[in-house]
């Protein structure tokens, strides 16, 4: 188990990591990034994430991102003498993670029932479109069709317009956060009792705990009408366009002021922007306090603000709403958070690391959100190479240089 003498949270943990894709990478590096030693196990082609833009210097950005502190070994797991090599990288591991379509692992003779023998202690993390039971327990699924098949669509675009799937792959993060809480949890549960376990994850699950809030709500009693095309709160938003860059805002003030507090603070925006005059309407008075910055009566009242927003930056008018006591941000790009100079508050928080790959030579990363001072969390060293570490494994499980040479030579490794 853990390392006393390592300050990393998960120092001594080790992890036999035969994912690919997205969600179980993912998982380990969060995994290795307090600590965990995490051997990455690869086909003799490599991740199929290798092959994926965009590149630098031929690295695979997103495989870059996903693999940092791992240590790769190249495997070819069809052949007996390759699944002997990961039976003993099991056998000294605590955790053992696999991403294939439901029953491949066992295929494979890498299931639950084939690595408990071999250590019977082990936490086996088992990641799938699905999950193993159900009538799609077979059935792969990709990003866009597991976004689709959640009702998460329903949520997004402009009512009337056909709906978009979100930009980012937000069932395969979902699903390697909860991976990840799922093996900390049996990490937790072995410590007290000494018993390891299998960690299930469905991807298509995952993805329904991030509205588990308004599904509930609408299953009470069952009303799924919901907000459709749209959020439960907010209208597909663009923002308010200012000389600049456009700002998204809400003048219903910071916690704690209640209602009137609120409502204070809208008479004094409008008389700030030159409509005071509306106040003189009740309906105004009281619906357009509710109609600014989300929600789709928001909407109505965009063309009448955006007359006067128009003529100021985004700066001059995120600092008016600031000192009135509301809340307001402009809408950045990528360039404008990290490049050039980069932002002042991620500068701060020293969110952005620099390491130095063997290919693609000095590349940026992102650094973890949490902050933990007697345990922090550390980027130790690059994504691997395909099969960077295999002498180096090989050698730690025993095998001699000519032994090495002979599974090289017959493809068994890379």
């Amino acid at each position: 188990m853990a390392d006393v003498n390592n300050p990393q949270v998960l120092g001594g943990i080790k992890i036999v990591d035969l994912s690919e894709d997205t969600s179980g990478p993912y998982c380990s590096m969060l995994l290795s990034d307090l600590g965990a030693e995490v051997i990455k196990v690869e086909s003799i082609e490599g991740d199929t994430t290798r092959q994926l833009g965009p590149f630098m210097n031929g690295e695979s950005s997103l495989f870059m991102c996903l693999n940092r502190n791992k240590k790769s070994i190249a495997v070819d797991l069809n052949k007996t003498e390759g699944k002997e090599i990961v039976y003993q990288l099991a056998r000294s591991a605590d955790v053992f993670m696999e991403s294939f379509d439901t029953g491949y692992a066992s295929k494979l003779s890498l299931g639950y029932e084939d690595i408990v023998p071999v250590k019977p202690q082990i936490i086996y993390c088992s990641i799938s479109s699905f999950g193993e039971t159900g009538p799609y327990k077979n059935r792969p699924a990709s990003e866009l069709e597991l976004q689709g098949l959640s009702g998460y669509l329903q949520y997004l675009g402009e009512t009337g317009e056909e709906p978009v799937r979100i930009g980012a792959d937000v069932v395969a993060t979902a699903s390697g956060l909860h991976a990840m809480q799922g093996i900390l949890a049996a990490l937790y549960y072995k410590r007290k009792t000494g018993v390891g376990q299998k960690v299930e994850i469905s991807m298509w699950r995952s993805i329904f705990q991030t509205g588990a809030w308004w599904i509930q709500a609408f299953c009470n009693p069952d009303t799924f009408g919901g907000f459709f095309l749209t959020g439960p709160y907010d209208h597909a938003e663009h923002g308010y366009a200012t000389k600049d860059r456009p700002i998204v805002f809400s003048v219903l003030g910071r916690a704690g002021g209640g209602i009137e507090k609120a409502l204070d603070i809208w008479v004094e925006f409008l008389k700030r922007l030159g409509l005071g005059e509306l106040l003189e309407d009740p309906w105004f008075r009281y619906k357009g306090l509710r109609a600014v910055g989300i929600g789709r009566d928001a909407q109505e009242m965009k063309p009448l603000f955006e007359t006067y927003i128009a003529e100021k930056t985004s700066e001059e008018m995120i600092s008016m709403i600031d000192e009135l006591g509301g809340m307001g941000s402009a809408i950045y790009d990528y360039e404008t958070l990290f490049g050039g100079s980069m932002h002042p508050q991620i500068q701060a928080i020293d969110m952005i690391k620099q390491v130095e790959h063997p290919v693609a030579g000095k590349t940026k990363v992102l650094a973890m959100p949490w902050t933990m001072p007697d345990t922090p969390s550390q980027i130790k060293s690059p994504s691997p190479t395909l099969g960077q570490h295999t002498v180096e494994i090989l050698g730690g499980l025993g095998y001699d240089e000519k032994e090495i040479s002979r599974l090289k030579k017959n493809k068994i490794v890379a």
